[in-house]
C-alpha cells in the first residue's frame, strides 16, 4: 500500500513539474524524469504524465520537443556500457543538460530568432543538469519512508524543491475558494503534524514563497511561518490541537497582520483544510521519528544481532573443528607411535626406525599445516565481520524499499531488510517478514527478487539468510 500510494504520489508531482514554466521553456520535464530514471522509477506511465503536463498548457511542439530529448538520453544510456561511461549520476546530469541544451538552441532559435535565446538555451541545460541531482534527492526522499525522509541534508533540499516546483505548477484559482491556498495550507498543516518543528518552519517558508509569488502578495510568506510557528506551539496535543492552533491562527492573522485572510475564498479555504485533515486515516499521519545518517532503528538493530550471532557460531565451529583434529592426532600418535617405535628398537631394523620417524615428522607437518589453516579460518571470521551498514557501502534504505515493494507482490510482508558488505566484497541479506496469507513462499523463491534487485545471483542458506555469490 505504502509503495503504491508512493507512486501515484511522483506521478502527480510528475504531472505538475510538467506545467511549470520559465521564460518560455519547461525546464523541470527531463530532469525531473532523468531523476526518476536514476531512482529507477522512470517508467512509460510516468512519461506519459509528464506528456500530459505539458499538453495543459497546449504546449505541442514543447511536448515533442522533451518527448525526443528524453528517447534520445534513454536511448543513448541503454546503448552504453556504464561500467566504462556514466557510470555515477553526476555524468549522467552533465548528460542531460548537454543533449537538451544541444537541441533547444537550434528550436529556439528557429521559433524566435532572437539572440537571446541562445542564452535561454545555456540556461535551460544548466537547470536541467543541476536540477537531475536536486530531483533525484527529493523522489529517494519519497522513496525510503517518512523517517528517513530528511536523513541528510540534500534530501532535506530535495524534498522541498519537488514541493516547491510541484507547487507553482499547480493551477492558480480563486473562486469559490483559493485553491493555491488550499493546497498550500493543508501541507503546512500535514508536515507540522507528521514532523519535528525545524521540518514544519521549511514547509511554512516554501509554502509561503509560493503563495507570494502565485498571488502577487508578499505577506502570504510571513503569514504561512508564524502559521507554523502558532502550531508548533500546540503540536503536542494531537491533531485537534493543530487545528485549532490553525484556524485561531488564521482569525488572528486576518485581524491583525493580512486581512485577505478574512476573505469568503480564503475562509471557506480554511475550513476545507479542516474537514480535510480531520478525515485522513490516521495511518497516513503517524508521527514520524527522524532517523538521520548513521544512526540504526531497533529492528535493523535486532537483524545486526542475528548477524552477530551467525558469526559467533561461524567462530565456534572453526574451534570445534580443530578441536576434533588435534584429538584425531592424539589418538593416532598413542596407537601407533609407541608400540611401533619400542619394535623397531628391539628387532634393531635402522632403516624401519628411519622410515617410521620420517612418516612421523611428515604427518606432524601436516597437522601444523592444517592447524596454520584452521587459525586463518578464525582470523577471516573475524575480521569479515567488519561490515559496514551504511548507504555508502550498501544503500540500506533504497535497497529495504525495493525489496518491499518486490515481496510485497508474492504475499510477503517485510518488516526490516539488512544488507551487510564485508571488505571482499561479499554481500549477506538479512530479511525479517511474514507471509499475509495462507500461502507457502520459499527462501528459495524469495532469493530471486533479492537476485533481480542486486543484480548478481542470490542463494537461500541458513535459516534464510540471502547470500551473494
Amino acid at each position: 500500500m505504502q509503495y503504491r500510494i508512493e507512486r501515484t504520489g511522483i506521478h502527480i508531482l510528475a504531472f505538475l513539474v510538467a506545467r511549470c514554466q520559465a521564460f518560455g521553456m519547461y525546464p523541470f520535464v527531463v530532469p525531473f524524469f532523468m531523476a526518476a530514471y536514476l531512482q529507477e522509477r522512470s517508467s512509460i506511465s510516468l512519461f506519459i504524465m509528464l506528456v500530459l503536463g505539458l499538453l495543459t498548457g497546449m504546449e505541442w511542439l514543447a511536448a515533442v520537443k522533451y518527448s525526443l530529448v528524453l528517447l534520445f538520453l534513454l536511448t543513448m544510456l541503454n546503448r552504453t556500457d556504464r561500467k566504462k561511461i556514466f557510470e555515477d549520476n553526476i555524468q549522467i546530469a552533465l548528460a542531460t543538460g548537454i543533449v537538451l541544451w544541444a537541441v533547444t538552441m537550434p528550436y529556439q532559435y528557429m521559433i524566435t530568432a532572437k539572440d537571446s535565446s541562445l542564452v535561454y538555451a545555456l540556461l535551460e541545460g544548466i537547470i536541467a543538469a543541476c536540477f537531475t541531482l536536486i530531483f533525484e534527492q527529493g523522489i529517494a526522499g519519497f522513496r525510503v519512508g517518512t523517517d528517513r525522509m530528511f536523513a541528510s541534508n540534500e534530501r532535506f533540499v530535495g524534498v522541498f524543491i519537488c514541493l516547491a516546483v510541484g507547487l507553482f505548477g499547480c493551477p492558480v484559482l480563486t473562486k469559490p475558494i483559493n485553491l493555491t491556498f488550499l493546497i498550500c495550507s493543508f501541507l503546512l498543516v500535514y508536515y507540522v503534524y507528521r514532523f519535528e518543528g525545524s521540518i514544519g518552519i521549511a514547509a511554512g517558508s516554501v509554502t509561503g514563497l509560493v503563495l507570494s509569488f502565485q498571488l502577487n502578495e508578499v505577506s502570504y510568506l510571513a503569514v504561512m511561518i508564524l502559521l507554523a510557528s502558532i502550531m508548533i506551539l500546540l503540536r503536542g496535543l494531537g491533531k485537534v490541537g493543530i487545528l485549532l492552533a490553525y484556524l485561531a491562527g488564521n482569525i488572528l492573522l486576518g485581524f491583525l497582520y493580512e486581512d485577505m485572510l478574512l476573505t469568503p475564498q480564503c475562509l471557506g479555504a480554511t475550513l476545507a483544510v479542516a474537514v480535510s485533515f480531520l478525515l485522513v486515516p490516521a495511518g497516513f499521519l503517524k508521527r514520524s521519528a527522524m532517523v538521520h545518517d548513521g544512526e540504526t532503528r531497533p529492528s535493523q538493530d535486532l537483524l545486526v544481532q542475528e548477524a552477530t550471532k551467525s558469526k559467533i557460531e561461524n567462530f565456534g565451529q572453526a574451534f570445534l573443528a580443530m578441536e576434533k583434529m588435534l584429538a584425531l592426532h592424539e589418538g593416532e600418535r598413542k596407537d601407533a607411535v609407541p608400540n611401533g617405535l619400542s619394535n623397531m628398537y628391539l628387532s634393531g631394523d635402522g632403516i624401519s626406525l628411519l622410515n617410521a620417524v620420517e612418516s612421523q615428522s611428515n604427518r606432524l607437518a601436516e597437522m601444523r599445516r592444517n592447524f596454520i589453516r584452521q587459525l586463518g579460518r578464525i582470523g577471516e571470521i573475524i575480521t569479515s565481520f567488519q561490515s559496514e551498514i551504511t548507504e555508502q557501502s550498501v544503500k540500506v534504505d533504497y535497497f529495504e524499499g525495493r525489496i518491499r515493494e518486490r515481496l510485497g507482490r508474492m504475499g510477503v510482508q517485510v518488516t526490516k531488510a539488512v544488507p551487510m558488505q564485508e571488505k571482499n566484497g561479499r554481500i549477506e541479506v538479512y530479511i525479517s517478514c511474514m507471509v499475509r496469507s495462507e500461502a507457502i513462499v520459499t527462501g528459495n523463491q524469495m532469493a530471486g527478487p533479492v537476485s533481480r534487485i542486486l543484480g548478481k545471483t542470490v542463494v537461500c542458506v541458513g535459516k534464510g539468510e540471502a547470500e551473494l555469490l
